[in-house]
C-alpha cells in the first residue's frame, strides 16, 4: 500500500521547512527510522527519519524547495504498487496547483468584466490559506519562489500594497547600469529570519529608548569570578547583563509579554534569548527560567549554548520558548543601534561597546569611566514609553549600584 510522507512540524513556531538534501533516491528501499532527508527550519537543521518502510516511489519536493508543514514531500510503497493509479484515485496529484475563479478583465473596462475565467495558480498551501484570510487575489500576485511559485512572503507583501496610487515609482536599476559581482538567493534560516524581521518591523509599531550605563562596578564583578579557582566558564559582560535584565523583568512584566488576537498575554516564565550570528544566519538560543539562575549558572548555560550553536548541534528546545531577547554588537565596536523586535515578544535590548568616556570628577577633575549604551525596542501596542523608561532606568541602577547583589 502506498503511503504519503509529509513534512511534520518540528517545533511550535515552524510553518515551513527547506529541503536541503535527500539521503535516499527514488527506487531505494527504506526501513522504518532510516535517515531519509535533511531539513532546515527557521531554527535548526535536522535529519528526518522514515516512519514507513517501503520503496521510495516518488520524491515530490526537490532539494532547495521550501515546503509548508504537513505538505506531502514523497511517497513510499511496495515495489509493485502503481503510484499513478493511487494519485488518480485519491486526487493527490493536485496538491501543488489549485483553481481560482477571478473576474475577467479586472484591470480593464467595466463592460469587459462579465464572465469568469479559470486560472491555474502556482502557490504553496500556506500561501493559499493566508491569501484567503487576508483577502488577497492570488492571480494578481507575482511569485518569487522556484518556477515563480507564490509563497507566504509574497502574499504578505501583496496584502500590504496600497489599493491605489500615492507612492512614487522609480525605474529599476538595469543590469547595464551597475556591474553585479554575485547573486545569492535567500534560503533556509536566512530566508525565514528575513521574512520574520520584515513582518515584525511592519506589524509592530516600534518605540526606541536609549541611555548610557557606567559599567565600573560591573567590570569589578566580571573580574572577580574569573580570578577564583572554580570550574566556571569565563564570565562575560553579556552574562551580567542577562542576569540583571532577568531581575528587572520580574518587576516589569509588560516587557515579558506578547499580543495574541488583541489580548496582551504576560508570560510567567522569563526565558531570555541571546542573538547569535552564524554562517547560516541569525540564531537566538534561549536560557530557560533565567530569573531562577545565579550568575555562575547563567555563564555556564551561555557557554554551553554557544558551543552547540557554533558546532551546529543546537536542538529545537535550545532555540524555542524565548520571552525577551538581548542582542550585543559591542564586540564589533558598535556604540549604539536600534534592534528589531523578535516576533512574538514585546521587547528587545541592544547592547553597545563599553568605551572609556570622559566624565566630571571631584574638584573639577576629568576622569574616564567605562560607559555602555543600551537601546530598548518595545512593541508600542503593549509597552508605553513610560514602561520602557522604567525598565531601562531600573536596569541602569542595578548595573551601576547594586550589581554585587547578582
Amino acid at each position: 500500500m502506498i503511503k504519503e510522507i509529509i513534512l511534520a512540524k518540528i517545533g511550535l513556531t515552524m510553518e515551513t521547512g527547506t529541503i536541503l538534501k535527500w539521503l535516499k533516491k527514488e527506487g531505494d528501499y527504506v526501513e522504518q527510522d532510516d535517515q531519509l532527508l535533511e531539513v532546515e527550519t527557521d531554527k535548526v537543521t535536522t535529519v528526518v527519519e522514515a516512519y514507513h518502510p517501503g520503496y521510495l516511489k516518488k520524491i515530490i519536493q526537490e532539494e532547495g524547495s521550501e515546503v509548508p508543514v504537513n505538505a506531502v514531500i514523497a511517497y513510499v510503497g511496495e515495489k509493485d504498487d502503481d503510484l499513478d493509479s493511487f494519485l488518480k484515485d485519491t486526487g493527490s496529484g493536485d496538491h501543488v496547483e489549485q483553481d481560482f475563479t477571478v473576474s475577467k478583465g479586472a484591470e480593464k473596462s467595466e463592460n469587459k468584466a462579465k464572465g469568469t475565467v479559470r486560472v491555474r495558480v502556482n502557490a504553496s498551501p500556506l500561501a493559499k490559506r493566508l491569501a484567503s484570510e487576508l483577502g488577497v487575489d492570488l492571480s494578481l500576485v507575482k511569485g518569487t519562489g522556484p518556477d515563480n511559485r507564490i509563497g507566504k512572503e509574497d502574499v504578505q507583501a501583496a496584502a500590504r500594497e496600497p489599493v491605489s496610487g500615492g507612492r512614487q515609482e522609480y525605474p529599476p536599476v538595469k543590469d547595464s547600469d551597475v556591474k553585479i559581482l554575485s547573486e545569492k538567493k535567500l534560503t533556509g534560516i536566512k530566508k525565514v529570519v528575513a521574512g520574520r524581521m520584515k513582518a515584525s518591523y511592519n506589524d509592530a509599531p516600534h518605540i526606541h529608548l536609549e541611555l548610557s550605563v557606567d559599567m565600573t562596578n560591573a567590570s569589578f564583578l566580571r573580574e572577580r569570578p574569573n580570578k577564583e579557582p572554580v570550574k566556571l566558564k569565563h564570565v562575560t559582560y553579556t552574562d551580567i547583563i542577562v542576569k540583571a535584565a532577568a531581575e528587572v523583568l520580574k518587576k516589569n512584566r509588560l516587557l515579558n509579554a506578547t499580543l495574541r488576537e488583541g489580548t496582551v498575554v504576560i508570560f510567567d516564565d522569563i526565558n531570555i534569548g541571546i542573538a547569535v550570528s552564524t554562517n547560516k544566519g541569525l540564531v537566538v538560543p534561549v536560557i530557560k527560567n533565567t530569573d531562577k539562575l545565579d550568575l555562575a549558572e547563567i555563564s555556564l548555560a551561555c557557554g554551553n549554548l554557544s558551543d552547540r550553536i557554533r558546532d551546529g548541534k543546537q536542538s529545537i528546545d535550545d532555540v524555542s520558548g524565548g520571552t525577551f531577547t538581548i542582542t550585543n554588537l559591542g564586540m564589533f565596536g558598535i556604540e549604539s543601534f536600534k534592534p528589531i523586535l523578535n516576533p512574538g515578544q514585546s521587547a528587545i535590548l541592544a547592547v553597545g561597546v563599553i568605551k572609556e568616556t570622559a566624565a566630571a570628577g571631584g574638584s573639577g577633575q576629568v576622569i574616564f569611566r567605562p560607559m555602555m549604551n543600551l537601546s530598548l525596542a518595545c512593541d508600542h501596542r503593549i509597552v508605553d514609553g513610560s514602561d520602557g523608561a522604567k525598565f531601562l532606568s531600573e536596569l541602569k541602577e542595578l548595573l551601576e549600584n547594586s550589581v554585587d547583589g547578582l
